[in-house]
């Protein structure tokens, strides 16, 4: 009634075509209102073609499909676990290495992939409305803990807008995950990058994670007890903890992403 109406248009043939992935193609041809309905006769045209255009929607869809799997290869080569999320935040592709923690830890469900860990989850569902949403517009880290055999680990979302869709057409958001294994605290800047913390909010994370309290960072760092406290409420937000005690045992882990390769080689 707002946009075709008052451009003079009101009538319509349509069909739908379901494609590989799950997606539909809904193809439309608009008709001026002052002209009537559209009669049988005139349907029956676009129908001579319709097989036509759903031959190339699927073969379009397939194309795709296999563009974005071979993305997420990629991404397995330099070591990510990767996950394309489609139409509905279902899994478009996956590589390996993520493969290889379904069903421990991810999930490929018909209404969404999910993780198994119920606070991840929530947290990774909240990021995805927020995508959905065109909200934040940033990447969202989200911890993932420790279970089964398996390291703690820290999950991006990014989602997939602009540009991007060149690459990762039919995509709305890619997951990577990065794990952290057993070891030294991880670094300031590390901490920075993979939580999106301000430099300030790092600095309080790595002095937790080498087991200071909120009274003895105040006093190193030369700022009052209520700022860390601040920060550390900032710090709880963005890691999804809420205990001081489940941030030392998420920091207290190194980063075992890709090395980074040698300038040359022959």
């Amino acid at each position: 009634m707002d946009f075709l109406r008052t451009r003079g248009l009101g009538w319509c043939a349509g069909t739908s075509v379901f494609v590989p992935g799950g997606d539909a193609l809904f193809l439309t041809i608009e008709r001026r209102f002052g002209d009537g309905p559209v009669s049988r006769a005139e349907v029956a045209r676009p129908d001579q073609l319709r097989p036509h255009i759903a031959r190339a929607a699927a073969f379009s869809a397939r194309f795709v499909l296999e563009r974005v799997r071979a993305a997420a290869e990629a991404l397995g080569l330099v070591g990510l676990p990767a996950a394309i999320l489609g139409s509905g935040h279902r899994l478009l592709a996956a590589n390996p290495l993520l493969e290889a923690h379904i069903p421990e830890r991810f999930r490929d469900r018909l209404d969404r992939f999910s993780f198994v860990d119920a606070t991840t989850d929530k947290l990774f569902g909240d990021a995805l409305g927020r995508i959905a949403a065109r909200v934040g517009g940033g990447v969202q880290s989200i911890p993932l803990p420790a279970g089964k055999g398996r390291d703690a680990a820290v999950v991006h979302v990014l989602p997939i807008r602009g540009a991007a869709h060149d690459v990762f057409s039919a995509a709305t958001a890619i997951v990577l995950v990065t794990p952290m294994t057993p070891g030294a605290a991880p670094s300031q800047q590390l901490l920075e990058g993979l939580f999106d913390l301000t430099p300030a909010e790092a600095r309080v994370a790595r002095a937790i994670a080498d087991g200071d309290n909120i009274e003895k960072i105040a006093q190193g760092s030369g700022i009052a007890r209520e700022t860390v406290r601040a920060q550390l409420k900032n710090i709880f937000a963005k890691a999804g903890t809420h205990r001081q005690a489940e941030l030392v045992r998420l920091f207290s882990g190194r980063w075992s992403g890709p090395r980074e390769p040698s300038r040359f080689s022959r």
